[in-house]
């Protein structure tokens, strides 16, 4: 108090200058340091949440020279630049490039990495320690988007600047350029492409006193190649052998394939069905030898071969023969003035096979035969597994190969061997040992140590489509407190079934709490639905609550992975290819039966629908959520169109899907009678609509009786129902008069304007619960809320400026609210100077969607509340239970009262998603996914179309109004990824738990971010920091306290009556 005193007087006598001055600027300083910040403990990350950071598909890969760093630098089809833990997999550290950019080339020079992406256009150089930009460069402009791609390069040359750092020779679409390792400048750029020659690699330092680099290439038809040496000072053309020859005796296409070999060799080959020639020309004087393979690979014989492409440094070449399944690698020297060829080794192959070669520290050349032979698993369909072998073969001798049979990989869960990185260290013995990066065809990149995976990266989570959550089981009576959920019972049963969970958790309570203090938990055991030993390794005890749930993520690539909501394990993974069918590709997941019968305990079900790449038909998949265990495959006819869940249930608790395929027939999952039946006499309540680009249709089914015809198939088999669910066997079909064929048919449809497409569609959710048809106002009026579920929200846009007729001059965003029963537009609001990204979120009776507003360039917020053309007043709870079962019927096509308002929010927004609790009664949050790749939760109270513009009244204050403010603020706090960026983000999904205030939410994108939300705080659980003990200590004292107050009150009482 003395010092503000003083302060005070100084200020009031002038006093600013010396002392005065540095007591204002410390003030300042003070008070800055005392502004409230919003953060979050470090002890809190990861509690309730986890990312899970993906690399994507590695396209190339080098090992770091140092062995003792551990260390492999990647680069991914993703545009991700990474390094790895060789030993454990760790992610060091990752850099992700634009999007839609995949790495091309990757090299790496001391403590700096190159990369060229974006086919070439793009160079970035690294630090490879931090994994920091140290500066970038585009080397030209963008090609045509109908120009075919030309190879790119890149190598690096000794300073020839000056400024003692090295430099960099960049190939790209043609030109050859010189770079500044220091600052990324251009030094030269030249084009020495000759005709119709395509340049395709580099070579630095040839061997000449001066720095250079060499640039090879040959003609698209292989009559013609090139070899050019450059001055790395100046790019001046020195004495080189340019155009080269072809020899004689060669075909007209002598180099239709080609690569370059250490010590200065060109080497190039031509294939006919008559036989393969490889001709080895000279670096420096282009004098060529011509080779005729069948010489030089007597069991190839004369038949084509191809030469397998390497990445450099290599002094021998690999050569593979299609028709004889084999593979051959021959080293290449030179004899005088001229090159040879000589055989070392010839060994089986076959496409599925990878043949790379790799040096050890000492230089030592070896080649490496990586494949996965098919071992068939009867228990498992016939579907082969994979045994993985890899041999090591010196380039330099005939010697006898080293085999490895690697332990740990499956063919079935890993796919076929698509890429090899070896990186061959030598042993204490002398030997050399196996160390290698196998990408497979699903996208995983596995170490390989000797006979040992070591680790995994699944590179195929970056391409997550679809997520769903599974609760795990419970074992009753809690399980049946959990199933009652599902259905609807009288609140006397329920009240009974909690009353038995609480019980069993009162007596469970002694091991629990025994649990807690052992330093070591007990062995996990295995649980009696477990077929496949999951509980073994992951903690699979559900809870009532339903925090603990097995997230199925669903990856484009084809495969679905299990994930633990608790730990962010992958608890299973399966890879929905096979031998059958090798190429597909997945497209969404249904939860068919996300609970079971106590009988069926455990036995839950998810529906995958994916596309068989070959022939465009759908595909489905039945797979356990909790094990992965494929329980039922089966390949559609047709192409599917629309696919949905029906409003119809099983009494075994699978729920039916309904497909739409091409020809427009329905078909009903499970193709069984029963659920032919139920669809059946719900036909009037089903429709759905199919949304083009200018436009949406609605569509009716009807049904008949299944024509004779259409049962067998030209064999006389039966080919249409099936007997299982989820079975391909359809030789069990059940007949009977109950099966029906569904088919669709259009009732309505809606062209938009021309010039207007569609950006995005928001259903209403089947899923959500509503708890309240209506909103109580401050004055105690209730607006009620229309309620429709079979509105959708369609956002068009139009560029504009296009002169047709009936085309929009200017840019616009229009919001279409549709009836999907009757096909009747509801409302229509139009943005103009508005374009995309458009994101769409529908919830109850509320609408929100964003989009670019382009004259002011901000992202705007747009809301729309629906609600019904009357206002009630609340005369009673019994009045207000008859409005909340009430809904909106289609039918009577009544247009609602809309409520709309816009806000600015200083982000753009990708996607959206709503909260959605198990009851409805929580307040419902916005969640949405930032174009800064964050996860954002909005109070939906600030995106309120009733916030008053002026002062709130007392009414709306105890309506929970705000005052208008037309800026949205971003507050840390509300950032559910806090400081995590959830790269290229896509999507998010959102799973209710079994607690009232808790949801669950997965973002996915090239990463996949889970936390629990709780909108309304958590108003019905204790929190994970809640101090058990003191509360078990307090309740013992208060009970002894209270036995040794009665035993002296009894005793006074005592002496009293005495």
């Amino acid at each position: 108090p003395a010092g503000r005193v003083e302060w005070k007087r100084g200020w009031q006598t002038g006093e600013m200058a010396g002392g005065g001055c540095h007591r204002w600027l410390g003030a300042a300083l003070l008070l800055a340091a005392l502004l409230p910040v919003s953060s979050l403990f470090e002890d809190q990350v990861g509690a309730s949440d986890f990312v899970l950071k993906n690399i994507g598909t590695v396209t190339t890969a080098t090992f770091h020279t140092d062995n003792q760093k551990r260390k492999v630098l990647v680069g991914t089809e993703l545009g991700a630049v990474a390094a790895l833990d060789v030993k454990t997999g760790e992610l060091l550290w990752r850099q992700m490039l634009n999007e839609g950019e995949s790495v091309d080339v990757l090299r790496l020079m001391g403590s700096q990495a190159a990369t060229l992406s974006g086919g070439g256009r793009h160079l970035s150089l690294w630090d490879e320690k931090t994994g920091n930009l140290l500066w970038d460069r585009t080397m030209g402009e963008a090609p045509a988007e109908d120009a075919e791609a030309q190879p790119a390069d890149l190598v690096f040359l000794p300073d020839q600047n000056g400024d003692s750092i090295d430099d960099m020779a960049v190939l790209y679409a043609g030109a050859v350029s010189l770079v500044s390792g220091d600052t990324g400048h251009v030094l030269w750029s030249v084009s020495p492409a000759k005709g119709d020659v395509i340049l395709t690699s580099l070579v630095g330092n040839d061997g000449t006193e001066e720095s250079t680099v060499t640039v090879v290439g040959a003609s698209p038809s292989g009559a013609a190649a090139q070899i050019t040496t450059l001055a790395g000072i100046d790019g001046a053309e020195v004495k080189s052998p340019g155009s080269v020859n072809k020899p004689s005796g060669a075909p007209k296409t002598f180099c239709a394939q080609h690569t370059v070999v250490s010590g200065g060799c060109f080497v190039c080959l031509t294939s006919s069905p008559t036989g393969a020639h490889m001709t080895l020309v000279d670096l420096k004087s282009g004098e060529t030898t011509l080779i005729n393979v069948a010489d030089l690979a007597a069991a190839a014989g004369s038949v084509p071969a191809d030469l397998v492409a390497t990445r450099g440094g290599v002094s021998s070449v690999a050569l593979t023969f299609r028709s004889r399944n084999l593979a051959t690698v021959s080293e290449i020297k030179k004899e005088g003035r001229a090159w040879r060829a000589a055989l070392r080794h010839s060994f089986k192959w076959s496409n599925e096979s990878v043949v790379e070669p790799g040096q050890d520290k000492n230089g030592q050349e070896l080649w490496f035969h990586a494949r996965a032979e098919e071992i068939v698993d009867e228990e498992r369909y016939g579907e082969p597994e994979g045994l993985l072998k890899v041999t090591m073969m010196s380039a330099g001798s005939s010697s006898v190969s080293e085999e490895k049979v690697i332990n740990g990989y499956s063919r079935l869960h890993n796919g076929q061997t698509r890429k090899l990185f070896p990186n061959p260290y030598v042993r204490k013995d002398g030997t050399h040992g196996l160390r290698a990066l196998l990408v497979t065809s699903v996208s995983v990149a596995a170490m390989v140590q000797q006979e040992f995976v070591i680790w995994e990266q699944h590179g195929a989570l970056a391409d997550t489509v679809a997520a769903a959550f599974v609760d795990i089981p419970v074992l009753p009576p809690l399980h049946d407190e959990m199933f009652s959920a599902q259905v609807k019972t009288n609140p006397v049963a329920a009240l009974f079934r909690r009353f038995a969970a609480d019980v069993t958790d009162l007596v469970q309570l002694p091991v629990m709490l025994s649990k807690r203090f052992q330093s070591t938990g007990n062995p996990k055991r295995r649980l009696r639905w477990d077929t496949e030993g999951v509980s073994l390794r992951h903690d699979m005890e559900g809870d009532r609550f339903g925090f603990k749930k097995v997230a199925v993520v669903l990856s484009a690539k084809g495969v679905a992975y299990g994930i633990h909501s608790e730990t962010g394990a992958i608890i299973w993974r399966r890879t929905l290819s096979d031998s059958w069918t090798p190429s597909v590709t997945a497209s969404k997941i249904f939860v068919t039966r996300g609970t079971s019968l106590p009988t069926q305990f455990g036995m839950l079900q998810v529906l995958v629908l994916g596309v068989n790449n070959d022939s465009g038909h759908a595909i489905l998949w039945w797979i356990n959520p909790l094990t992965g265990v494929l329980t039922g495959k089966q390949q559609m006819k047709h192409k599917v169109l629309h696919a949905a869940m029906a409003p119809a249930m099983m009494e075994d608790h699978t729920k039916i899907v309904i497909l739409v395929q091409d020809n427009m027939e329905v078909r009903v999952i499970p193709d069984l009678i029963v659920a032919h039946q139920m669809i059946e006499r719900r036909l009037k309540n089903i429709f759905f609509y199919l949304v083009a680009s200018n436009g949406i249709t609605g569509y009716s089914v009807w049904c008949k009786p299944p024509d004779p015809t259409v049962i067998f198939d030209e064999e006389g088999n039966l080919d249409y129902f099936v007997e299982e669910v989820g079975s391909n066997r359809y030789h069990n079909m059940q007949q009977g008069s109950g099966t029906r064929e569904f088919h669709a048919k259009e009732s309505w449809s809606i062209v938009f304007p021309e010039g207007e497409t569609v950006a995005t569609v928001a259903p209403h959710s089947n899923e959500e619960s509503v708890k309240a048809a209506g909103r109580v106002l401050g004055n105690r009026g209730v607006l009620l809320k229309y309620i429709n579920v079979n509105m959708v929200a369609i956002a068009t846009q139009a560029a504009g400026g296009s002169g047709r007729k009936g085309a929009s001059k200017d840019p616009l965003v229009r919001m279409y609210l549709i009836d999907t029963v009757v096909g009747g537009i509801l409302h229509s609001v139009v943005h103009k100077d508005a374009t995309g990204p458009v994101a769409v979120a529908q919830s109850e009776h509320v609408v929100l969607y964003s989009f670019w507003h382009q004259r002011k360039q901000h992202t705007e917020l747009a809301v729309m509340e629906l609600y019904e053309n009357r206002q009630q007043e609340l005369r009673g709870a019994a009045e207000m239970m008859v409005y909340n079962e009430s809904r909106q019927s289609s039918l009577d096509m009544e247009k609602p009262q809309v409520l709309s308002q816009a806000y600015i929010l200083p982000a753009g927004i990708k996607t959206m998603s709503v909260t959605n609790t198990m009851h409805g009664i929580t307040t419902r949050n916005f969640i949405l996914g930032l174009a800064t790749d964050q996860v954002f939760s909005l109070d939906k109270r600030l995106v309120d179309p009733r916030r008053p513009t002026t002062k709130p009244t007392a009414a709306d204050q105890e309506e929970g109004l705000v005052a208008y403010s037309p800026f949205i603020p971003l507050t840390p706090t509300s950032f559910l990824s806090y400081n995590q960026t959830i790269f290229n983000l896509r999507g998010i999904s959102v799973e209710p738990a079994r607690i009232e205030s808790t949801c669950h939410i997965l973002a996915f994108g090239s990463d996949i971010f889970y936390s629990k939300v709780t909108p309304s705080k958590a108003y019905d659980c204790l929190g994970d920091d809640f101090n058990y003990i003191s509360l078990i200590l307090s309740v013992a004292a208060l009970g002894i306290g209270t036995q040794v107050a009665s035993h002296f009150l009894q005793s006074r009482e005592l002496s009293q009556a005495w």
